[in-house]
């Protein structure tokens, strides 16, 4: 796991996939950040389920992603997802899926460049399906 900033806090990056959604990571308070998911091996992907932790004050807010995939290095090589903004609500379990076109990868690269709602990047736990 990899992030492109110093996270805040005890919001470390590796949270996002130890399957505990009250645990999150949360960038540095500017924009842009990234966080790049390892699959381990070149893997077909064609949808992505992003969480926020579902916890009662966490507020609605929209973040702007874009999503790219490499398969020889954690370095973004094509897009997978252009950039859109994504509305979290606790009405809808602060979840968010993504449906594509099927790639073949090994890394996926969540690229922000805004949060409406808050000032950092923030993601309780990243599914990744076939």
């Amino acid at each position: 796991m990899r992030a492109s900033s110093t996270h805040t806090q005890v919001y470390f990056p590796a949270n996002v996939t130890e399957g505990d959604t009250s645990t999150y990571w949360e960038s540095q308070w500017a924009f842009p950040q990234s966080l790049t998911v390892d699959l381990g091996s070149r893997t077909r992907v064609a949808r992505i389920v992003l969480n926020l932790p579902r916890i009662a004050d966490w507020t609605p807010r929209t973040q702007t992603v874009e999503i790219y995939g490499s398969v020889g290095s954690a370095v973004p090589r094509f897009t997978i997802v252009p950039t859109a903004a994504y509305a979290f609500s606790l009405s809808h379990r602060n979840e968010v899926t993504i449906n594509f076109t099927p790639v073949v990868t090994r890394f996926v690269t969540l690229y922000y460049t805004a949060v409406a709602g808050w000032p950092g990047a923030q993601l309780s736990e990243i599914l990744i399906y076939g």
